[in-house]
């Protein structure tokens, strides 16, 4: 009987030895619980700092907060309860700016803008599902996600020092506006990867995807304007058709949902 007794409390030490403490000393929480949101950014900064300072590199950069989805997306989860949770990401982008060129010549004031114009747009949304298992601070995480982009639509304006019809110009045409035909993506995607939580609430881990993308590009066109004589110009429009790409395939085609196998920081509060 006390062989019996000696062998079960051994059993019971050896299990509390080896068994994962999933609480700290000040009593947080490794793991997420119900109604916790999280953040993820992209861990490859924080490594090479790291790494640097242990191979004697005196030119350390500093680590900072990158995005994790090749689309700059800002992403997050919200958790269910501590085995599920929702993910979202959303970027919603516009922007215009002016390059001006410096101009050294006649032969630059005839054939190179002065002045480049340009506007563009970028929209998008994903939404998914997440699952986990895993008992201990080694969580696997498994679920499905889609996504809807929206982009392109921009112009762009050549403004030139010199008129076409100059008689000092030396070229007989030029590219006068550039416009950019919408581009619209869609995605969905199964992915799985793991998280391993190094302090309490804060992990590092990473994932793959496969699925599918479809992407299709509105016409553009370009307008050139070329002499028809010695002081006349016509301005001649050209529509430039768009391309339409469907693949089914792993993350490595789809830019919808973020660089393949990238090593991820994530944060839940």
């Amino acid at each position: 009987m006390k062989k019996t007794i000696l062998l079960v409390a051994m059993a019971v030490g050896m299990t509390s030895v080896f068994a994962q403490d999933l609480t700290s000393k000040k009593g947080e929480k490794y793991l997420p619980e119900a109604n916790d949101w999280a953040i993820g950014v992209d861990a490859t900064p924080f490594l090479f700092y790291v790494g640097n300072i242990f191979n004697g590199n005196l030119s350390n950069a500093a680590p900072a907060f990158n995005f994790d989805n090749g689309g700059l997306m800002l992403q997050g989860k919200m958790f269910k309860d501590a085995n599920t949770a929702y993910r979202a990401g959303l970027r919603i982008g516009f922007g215009s700016f002016t390059t001006h060129n410096a101009l050294n010549n006649a032969a630059d004031s005839g054939g190179t803008a002065k002045d480049v114009s340009a506007s563009g747009m970028n929209i998008a949304l994903t939404a998914g599902l997440e699952k986990r298992r895993g008992a201990g601070r080694l969580q696997g995480v498994y679920g499905a996600e889609a996504g809807l982009a929206f982009g392109g639509g921009g112009t762009i304006t050549n403004t030139y020092a010199m008129a076409l019809t100059d008689a000092r110009n030396p070229v007989g045409g030029r590219v006068a506006e550039t416009t950019i035909g919408n581009v619209f993506s869609f995605g969905a995607r199964a992915f799985a990867g793991v998280e391993y939580f190094v302090l309490p609430k804060m992990s590092i881990g990473g994932e793959f995807g496969w699925g599918l993308t479809f992407t299709t590009t509105g016409d553009g066109t370009t307008t050139v304007d070329a002499l028809t004589g010695p002081s006349t110009a016509t301005s001649t429009k050209t529509t430039v058709t768009g391309p339409s790409t469907f693949v089914i395939d792993t993350d490595n085609n789809s830019t919808l949902f973020g660089p393949v196998g990238t090593v991820r920081m994530i944060f839940h509060f």
